[in-house]
């Protein structure tokens, strides 16, 4: 009994659970797995950096949008007070045209 035992002992044991045939196709798996992770990491910077790129060029493009709006903004605020100036004027004359005429009329 004792022999059997020992060669029982001696002998490599299957494993019942299918654990090292696992084992084994774990080890092949993992490379094929990190190469895929590692093209997955490539491919996301990839479309963070033309994502960020795109953005910082929109951003550029608004920011200069924006300073041509302010600048008509700012011109036109400028035409609007020349023009109110203007309006200002053209009452001030016409009052005194009014007043010259009436003046005229009574002179005569």
């Amino acid at each position: 009994v004792m022999t059997a035992e020992i060669k029982r002992l001696q002998e490599p044991q299957e494993d019942k659970l299918g654990l090292s045939s696992l084992i084994v196709q774990l080890k092949e798996i993992s490379p094929k797995v990190i190469a895929h992770e590692k093209s997955i990491r490539r491919l996301e910077d990839g479309a963070t950096s033309q994502a960020e790129s795109k953005l910082a060029n929109e951003v550029s493009q608004a920011s200069a949008s924006l300073v041509s709006v302010q600048e008509r903004l700012e011109r036109l605020e400028q035409a609007n007070a020349d023009s109110e100036q203007l309006s200002k004027l053209r009452q001030d004359l016409a009052d005194e045209l009014r007043d010259l005429r009436h003046r005229s009329e009574e002179n005569l």
